[in-house]
């Protein structure tokens, strides 16, 4: 018994046979397979995915199972992967803004900005991790010198127009 399940020889064999035939099989696709399979189901009706999960690592650390490979996990962000290459560098364009409209309780300000360019990739979900990368410009503009006791406003722009120069960076 794993986590509260019988798991009999002839369905060990139909995971062992999903494993080898299906190709591209991840680890939450077979264990998707296994609680519909079994009909693991919670009180509130749904697939106990994440106790099958847990139940199939156990299987394959006893050697009863093989598991499809691991999937590669980025901390990185939601989907966006490291900067690829510098496309511009500016480690400070002194670009004046009209003041900063008030929202709350915050006073309208003037802000000069850092501009900084990256190109960057979007990766595909990993529901669709046979699509390519997106290629996007990441547009980067902290606010430099803020008040004193006031948070630095931060913008980030994550766009598919080409930005070359600081000029183009601040006209998107």
């Amino acid at each position: 018994m794993v986590c509260g399940r019988e798991f009999y020889e002839d369905v060990l064999e139909r995971i062992h046979d999903q494993v080898d035939c299906v190709v591209d099989l991840t680890r939450v696709g077979l264990s998707q397979e296994v609680c519909q399979g079994l009909d693991w189901r919670g009180a509130d009706g749904r697939a106990k995915d994440r106790s099958c999960r847990v139940a199939l690592l156990k299987l394959s650390r006893q050697g009863l199972i093989e598991l499809p490979a691991a999937q590669a996990v980025s901390f990185v962000g939601p989907d966006v992967a490291a900067p690829s290459e510098l496309a511009i560098e500016t480690t400070l364009a002194q670009i004046r803004y009209p003041p900063v409209s008030a929202a709350g309780l915050r006073a309208a300000r003037e802000a000069q900005l850092a501009i900084r360019v990256a190109a960057v990739s979007l990766a595909a979900p990993n529901r669709h991790a046979n699509q390519a990368a997106i290629p996007v410009r990441a547009v980067l503009a902290p606010e430099q010198d803020a008040p004193a006791g006031v948070k630095p406003l931060e913008w980030l722009l994550l766009t598919i127009v080409a930005v070359e120069s600081v000029k183009q960076a601040c006209a998107i």
